[in-house]
């Protein structure tokens, strides 16, 4: 079992966003993907840009339960790595405080029509501090795998450059 298999039994837990909109904005959520089927515990982020009022800086619900599954396809983390997807949210908070999301994921078939992988929602106690209300669309990123490509990317040649100066000046 790996990032590439296929399953349905995702359990999916909002643990932290930050955010902001005076009318445009942009926001940032974390989430842990987890399933038995597939052997999955990862972290995953949504970044998206778009129309709100109001921020949020926080975690996610108060008593950590896992988001509502209202739909779901057989996906795997790479299947979502890089999909497009939308945020909608609105909460009060200060410290404690009550909210509503939902999230979604959706990509391209193999038919060239799009099918949406999951749409999951929470709503109750959050842990933060939130006033307004948001609409966001953009990726959804496996973070392992994007800091495996940054991390074990070949030097480029100003990199290789900057290493050579630093090490002959320690000579």
């Amino acid at each position: 079992m790996s990032i590439n298999d296929q399953v349905t039994d995702w359990e999916i837990t909002h643990i932290a966003q930050v955010g902001g909109a005076s009318t445009v904005g942009a926001g940032v959520y974390f989430f842990k993907f987890k399933s038995v089927e597939a052997d999955v515990n990862a972290t995953v982020t949504f970044g998206g840009a778009g129309l709100g009022l109001g921020g949020s800086v926080g975690g996610g619900t108060l008593d950590g339960s896992p988001c509502i599954i209202v739909e779901c396809q057989p996906f795997s983390l790479m299947d979502l790595h890089g999909c497009w997807g939308i945020a909608v949210a609105g909460g009060v908070a200060l410290a404690a405080g009550i909210g509503a999301a939902t999230f979604a994921a959706t990509r391209t078939n193999s038919a060239g029509e799009d099918e949406v992988l999951f749409l999951a929602a929470e709503a109750g106690g959050q842990i933060g501090v939130a006033l307004g209300g948001s609409s966001f669309a953009g990726r959804w990123c496996y973070l392992n795998r994007t800091l495996d490509t940054y991390v074990n990317r070949p030097m480029t040649s100003a990199a290789r450059w900057l290493q050579e100066v630093v090490v002959n000046a320690t000579r």
